[in-house]
């Protein structure tokens, strides 16, 4: 396991240079790519998501207002034919090769000043994502900021976990003391994330997220009243320690009310409401430019009647459209 990195100072402020102007990059084109990867989680249906969300009109959709390219799944193993290993930390080497794909693939599309939706499978996928955008800005002279939107903390590593499930590891390896396989490039500052919905922690995880001060907006915060507001409040907090040109936002289904999004393996009451999580998004969108988002966490098994489906292509329409 890492130490824990210091607070300040961990990545450069500078501005994105002229080649990648913020416009620029927010009139980009988008490449799709899925992970049916479900092996973070406890129960499998996860992995069903990429294919369900094709299904439903995905690239249709975002075809309307910007190039689209499917660049189609990454590899990842059956959980029938995948090693365990650790009890708490299972499945962490098919994991770890699938995020690795993950991070190759969001490199090539950034270095091809494209933006990337990567479609999940479980959260574990976002330690490969948003490692690699975060690499992108830098490589470009900038500093991204991550907003990560769950019900959950994501900040376990293998001592702290009570289930042994990675899906509630990525935050803890982006930050650079989560499992050694799922850390990828440069750790982030906690200074660069802001959690919204965030509702169920762990005692460990909530403790960690309470040492680094990880700034947390409760779901009832997020009114399309105040929607402008808001998103004016998170990027102040991102850009608190220099200013984040662009941004990811990692985007748990659960983290929406189960009134809203029922399809997922987790669901926690008291969550996002849909309309107000669109408005945001859209307002966060108009002031700074999406590098990437992930999408996950949807289970279609669970929703026979196609609303979390549904409500999730809204949200990818609101974080890409004009």
């Amino acid at each position: 396991m890492r130490s824990s990195p210091s607070l300040p100072g961990l990545l450069p402020t500078g501005r994105l240079r002229e080649a990648t102007h913020p416009t620029q990059l927010a009139r980009s084109g988008v490449d799709v790519v899925g992970v049916p990867m479900d092996l973070g989680a406890t129960r499998s249906g996860a992995s069903a998501a990429p294919a369900a969300l094709r299904a439903a009109g995905l690239s249709s959709r975002l075809a309307r207002f910007t190039s689209t390219r499917d660049l189609g799944d990454v590899a990842v193993p059956a959980r029938h034919v995948a090693v365990p290993g650790d009890e708490n930390a299972r499945y962490l080497g098919e994991i770890a090769l699938a995020c690795q794909r993950v991070y190759d693939r969001v490199t090539e599309s950034a270095n091809a000043r494209r933006r990337t939706l990567v479609l999940g499978g479980d959260h574990a996928i976002a330690a490969g994502s948003v490692a690699a955008a975060s690499e992108a800005a830098l490589r470009r002279g900038g500093r991204l900021g991550v907003l990560w939107i769950d019900a959950h903390g994501d900040c376990n590593t293998e001592w702290t976990t009570p289930s042994g499930n990675v899906h509630g590891m990525p935050v803890a390896s982006l930050l650079g003391f989560g499992p050694d396989a799922l850390c990828f490039g440069r750790p982030l500052s906690a200074r660069q994330l802001v959690m919204l919905g965030v509702r169920e922690l762990d005692p460990g995880e909530a403790r960690v997220l309470d040492h680094l001060a990880i700034e947390r907006v409760p779901a009832d915060e997020v009114t399309a009243v105040h929607a402008d507001r808001m998103a004016a409040h998170l990027l102040a907090i991102l850009d608190l320690h220099g200013r984040c040109d662009a941004l990811h936002v990692s985007l748990d289904m659960d983290g929406l009310d189960p009134l809203d999004a029922p399809g997922v393996g987790t669901p926690v009451p008291n969550g996002l409401r849909l309309l107000p999580t669109l408005a945001l998004l859209r307002a966060l969108a108009a002031r700074r430019p999406i590098l990437s988002a992930d999408l996950v966490e949807l289970d279609p098994s669970l929703d026979p009647s196609g609303r979390t489906v549904s409500a999730a292509l809204s949200l990818v329409e609101a974080l890409f459209g004009p």
